[in-house]
């Protein structure tokens, strides 16, 4: 139901939002592959894409799921964030455990 999908974009955000300061530190360094990967598979557009910082980026994400209204494709949004995050290697498998964990 619509309210499941609406707690649902809410506990994932709530998650997203508990991270984002360590997102912050481990992106900084990274931000235009990320970007790269992230607009590959469409969780971003071409404008934050050519100016990338991590807020746009976790708000675009969080904005997509809103369009969204079957768990299935919600659970799908997430699965891309991290595919992006373990293709990154290194630290970023962590984080994206932790995420994944956390979700």
């Amino acid at each position: 139901s619509e309210m499941n999908i609406d707690g649902l974009r809410r506990s994932i955000n709530s998650v997203f939002d508990h991270h984002i300061a360590d997102l912050h530190q481990l992106f900084q360094n990274s931000l235009t592959a990320i970007a790269n990967e992230m607009l590959q598979v469409d969780l971003i557009s071409q404008d934050v894409h050519n100016e990338p910082t991590v807020d746009n980026i976790i708000k675009e994400f969080k904005a997509g799921m809103l369009f969204i209204s079957e768990k299935e494709k919600i659970e799908e949004h997430c699965i891309k964030f991290l595919s992006v995050l373990y293709k990154m290697q290194g630290p970023f498998v962590l984080a994206a455990d932790k995420i994944k964990d956390d979700l």
